[in-house]
């Protein structure tokens, strides 16, 4: 385990290639509301660490505590972005996506639940840096942070939910196997687009 954290930590640090998301100019409050939440939600750098993170805490059944500290990363990233990255930088959000999909299929429940707080909490600061692509949040229209926030909020809470309640509801061995079959594509999927990232 100290050997992955290390690996991700390395993998954080390390430039990989770009990708943008530019933000629309003359929009209402709600629509910046819209396309902040679908910053997360249709970059798929972002919207897997979040479904990871969703997948872990439902089977692991500590959703309150780490959506509040999801959601103090998260506006810890969307404040520190322009200290974190000057533009959408794709492999942190992934690399610790990856770190928590794998947690969510392989470890034990009981055993996970030491580690979700802290990975909430990196990855809510990962994926608001990220969003936001190294704008200050002061030079940005108010919803448009707000629907950043929101939009990873809403993600995990609406994955975790679904894992909490499938379990609650179908109180069956093969809906633990299920969900953390999905953890585990999750992983490889992120894992894959890592791959890419660094391949010369």
């Amino acid at each position: 385990m100290r050997r992955l954290a290390a690996a991700v930590c390395v993998a954080t640090l390390l430039p990989a290639a770009a990708a943008g998301h530019s933000f629309s100019d003359g929009l209402g409050p709600v629509g910046y509301l819209v396309e902040g939440a679908l910053a997360v939600w249709v970059q798929p750098w972002l919207i897997l660490p979040v479904a990871a993170l969703g997948i872990g805490l439902g089977l692991a059944g500590r959703m309150r505590r780490a959506l509040v500290l999801l959601g103090l990363g998260l506006v810890a990233g969307l404040v520190l972005s322009p200290l974190i990255v000057a533009q959408a930088i794709v492999a942190p959000p992934l690399a610790v996506g990856l770190v928590m999909a794998v947690v969510a299929a392989l470890v034990p429940p009981a055993r996970a639940r030491g580690a979700l707080p802290g990975l909430a909490v990196l990855t809510g600061v990962t994926v608001g840096a990220d969003a936001i692509e190294g704008y200050h949040v002061i030079d940005m229209p108010p919803t448009l942070p707000v629907g950043v926030a929101l939009g990873g909020l809403l993600a995990v809470a609406a994955l975790g939910g679904a894992a909490a309640a499938s379990r609650a509801w179908l109180v069956r061995p093969w809906v633990t196997i299920l969900w953390r079959i999905a953890a585990s594509w999750v992983a490889a999927i992120q894992l894959l687009y890592l791959a890419l990232l660094f391949a010369p």
